[in-house]
C-alpha cells in the first residue's frame, strides 16, 4: 500500500518494510473510530497514515503488506500501540517521557542500529530576539526575554522541562511541546544541548525586582514544606543560559518512542527478521 511507501522507502530491505507494515497496521486498528464524529476512522495525512492513492503504490511495499497479512503485535493479549520515528540518535525513550502514561512495552532501549543515519547530529540556531517574538506570539508573557533554564532531563538524555526566563516572570514548557514551540523540523528531537558563546552572569542582567522576588520565594520555600516544588528547590541564577544567539545541538529525528525506522533498516540489512526487529524495540510483545 502507498501509505507504507510514504512512511518508509520502498527500496529498503523487505524485513524493515514488513516491520513497518505491522507497525502501521497496529496503529490503524488501535485508532479505529478516531474521527468517528466526522464519519471516518483515519485520515490521509501525518495525523494518521499518509496516503496518496492507488496510483502511488509500489510493488515492494505492497508485497510487504501481503506477506504480513493478518499479523499483528500484541502485549498481554491486547493489540499494542507500535509508535515509530525516523531515527533515535542512539537510544529510544520511555513513553511517559514523551506523552504521559508509562506503557510496559514502550521502554527506552540502547539503539546502535540508528547510528550512521541522517540526523545523527543536527544543529538549530535561533537569536534571543527571535525567541522573544516566538514566546509573545504564543501568548507567553514574561516581559523581556532573558535566558533559558534546563530543569529536567530524562534517563535517556532527552529534555523534559525547559523554562524561559523574563524580567517579569518565567514560563515552563515540557516534553514534546518544546519541539512544538520551535517547530518539529527545527528542533528535530528533545535530545539536545543548548550552547552559548557569550554566556553572562544572569544576576547582572535580570531586574533587581525579579531577583528580589525569586529570593523571597526561595526563602519562603526553605521555611515551608513546599520546598519540593520542581524548579524552585534548586533555584540558581547561574543555571540560566543567556546569549544573543542560542545554538541547539541534538541527536536523532522524531519523538524517539518505539521503533527507529533507520534502526529497523540497519537491523534488516544485518539479517534480522521483521519480528526480531519489532521485539527489539517493543519489549515483551508477541508477533503473530
Amino acid at each position: 500500500m502507498e501509505w507504507l511507501q510514504k512512511e518508509m522507502p520502498a527500496s529498503w530491505n523487505k524485513e524493515a518494510l514488513k516491520a513497518q507494515a505491522i507497525s502501521a497496521r497496529n496503529y490503524a486498528i488501535k485508532n479505529l473510530n478516531k474521527y468517528k464524529s466526522l464519519g471516518f476512522d483515519l485520515c490521509t495525512t501525518q495525523n494518521s497514515q499518509v496516503y496518496g492513492g492507488v496510483d502511488a503504490e509500489h510493488v515492494d511495499t505492497n508485497k510487504a503488506v501481503d506477506e504480513t497479512r493478518g499479523i499483528l503485535a500484541y502485549h498481554s493479549g491486547n493489540v499494542a500501540d507500535l509508535f515509530y520515528h525516523s531515527s533515535s540518535g542512539g537510544k529510544t525513550e520511555n513513553s511517559e517521557n514523551i506523552w504521559s502514561n508509562a506503557v510496559p512495552y514502550l521502554r527506552g532501549v540502547e539503539d546502535p542500529y540508528s547510528l550512521g543515519s541522517p540526523n545523527d547530529y543536527w544543529e538549530y540556531k535561533i537569536s534571543k530576539s527571535e525567541i522573544e517574538n516566538l514566546l509573545r506570539s504564543k501568548g507567553k508573557n514574561i516581559g523581556n526575554f532573558l535566558g533559558i533554564r534546563i530543569d529536567k532531563i530524562s534517563e535517556n538524555e532527552r529534555i523534559l522541562k525547559l523554562t524561559f526566563v523574563g524580567d517579569s516572570g518565567e514560563t515552563t514548557i515540557e516534553k514534546e511541546a518544546i519541539r512544538g514551540l520551535f517547530g518539529y523540523s527545527n528542533l528535530k528531537s528533545n535530545w539536545f544541548t543548548i550552547n552559548s558563546q557569550n554566556t553572562k552572569n544572569t544576576q547582572s542582567i535580570v531586574s533587581d525586582s525579579y531577583i528580589a522576588a525569586l529570593n523571597d520565594l526561595q526563602l519562603f520555600l526553605n521555611k515551608s514544606e513546599s520546598n519540593k516544588i520542581n524548579g524552585y528547590s534548586n533555584l540558581s541564577n547561574n543555571d540560566i543560559i543567556t546569549s544573543q544567539d542560542y545554538l541547539f545541538q541534538g541527536k536523532g529525528y522524531g519523538h524517539g518512542l518505539g521503533m527507529s525506522q533507520y534502526g529497523a533498516k540497519k537491523m534488516a540489512e544485518q539479517g534480522y527478521t521483521f519480528d526480531e526487529i519489532l521485539k527489539y524495540y517493543f519489549k515483551g510483545i508477541d508477533v503473530y
